[in-house]
């Protein structure tokens, strides 16, 4: 008998032979190991495209998919429990593929989502009054905030739904703060990846070719609303806040550090948190090479959950500290925002 159980994340496999001839059982592992690892490479896979996601495929192929693979598990159970069962020993341990079944479907649908992203993306420009989000696009996909496993939950906090059961109760920094921000200060605006096969969750990317991604950068940040990011070093930081601060929106560029672990010691990040606040820190001070302008002063580590703002001479100030949900970011951001309005009116 081969036996599975699935008890949280991450999951353990519990396994009891009894006369199962050891072939049957490489030949199972061989075959569950197949059927996933084949769709993780298709999916995971990232070429480069050269234009906009407009030239992706459909997303409902991989819906349809999706749906059929969760349809498989009740469905084929139901037969076999019908029909008495299979004789065959590897016929008869067809259970065991549940958990990669349900995988599967997990990632079919995910990218389906996506793909419908990208379709909605595909007509989507540069727009004016909008939150910028700026960021190393090798770090999109960075935690940013441990969350919970139950959409319910998350969707009354505001953040991403991911279909993806491997990337539940843990969020980016965009799929964390994005409704929220659509929600409370207007639309949310990222340049996109050109690397990307599929945009990630969270935000609304335009994507802009190479050779001009810098002046509709400078574009985008003159007619913000607010710039957000995380601290985290990357390499076009420097030119990137350099644009900010000649396009005096530094008052209005927000730093936000993780929120702390749900419970003390889980998922701690201290560490790597303040190596990414020094990094940032670090390279923010140093002035870019194309512009006649000092660096920014950010200061010591406010620690977790920090929203950290610029004055007119690029030091830093903190506006709140230990937040914990989207909504407790985006509104000290808010009122600094309606502070800095009613200076200048």
């Amino acid at each position: 008998m081969i036996t599975s159980s699935l008890s949280g994340a991450p999951f353990h496999l519990v396994v009891a032979m009894d006369d199962v001839p050891v072939r049957d059982i490489l030949l199972l592992t061989i075959v569950g190991g197949a059927v996933l690892a084949v769709p993780v490479l298709i999916l995971t896979t990232r070429p480069r495209r050269s234009r906009t996601p407009g030239d992706r495929k459909s997303s409902m192929p991989f819906f349809t998919i999706g749906k059929a693979l969760t349809l498989a598990v009740p469905v084929g159970l139901g037969v076999i429990h019908l029909t008495g069962g299979p004789q065959n020993v590897l016929e008869a341990q067809a259970h065991n593929l549940i958990l990669p079944f349900i995988v599967l479907a997990s990632l079919f649908l995910d990218a389906a989502l996506r793909k419908r992203k990208a379709e909605e993306e595909r007509e989507v420009v540069l727009e004016t009054g909008a939150v910028v989000y700026i960021r190393g696009f090798h770090r999109e996909l960075d935690l940013f905030a441990y969350t919970s496993v139950n959409h319910k939950v998350n969707d009354e906090l505001g953040i991403t739904y991911k279909p993806n059961r491997f990337r539940r109760g843990r969020a980016s920094f965009a799929e964390f703060l994005e409704p929220t921000v659509k929600e409370l200060l207007g639309r949310w605006q990222q340049m996109g990846n050109l690397h990307d096969r599929l945009p990630q969750h969270g935000g609304t990317a335009a994507y802009t070719p190479d050779k001009e991604w810098r002046e509709q950068f400078a574009s985008l940040v003159e007619n913000s609303l607010c710039v957000i990011t995380f601290p985290h070093p990357y390499r076009q930081l420097r030119y990137e806040l350099a644009v900010i601060e000649k396009a005096n929106a530094h008052r209005r560029l927000f730093l936000l550090t993780p929120p702390e672990p749900p419970f003390p010691g889980y998922g701690d990040k201290s560490d790597v948190h303040a190596q990414n606040w020094r990094g940032f820190a670090d390279e923010a001070a140093k002035p870019h090479q194309d512009f006649e302008l000092d660096g920014y002063n950010a200061g010591d580590d406010p620690g977790p959950g920090a929203v950290v703002t610029f004055d007119a001479d690029c030091k830093a100030i903190v506006l709140c500290q230990n937040a914990k949900t989207p909504s407790q970011y985006i509104s000290a951001i808010r009122s600094h925002l309606d502070a800095i309005k009613g200076a200048v009116s």
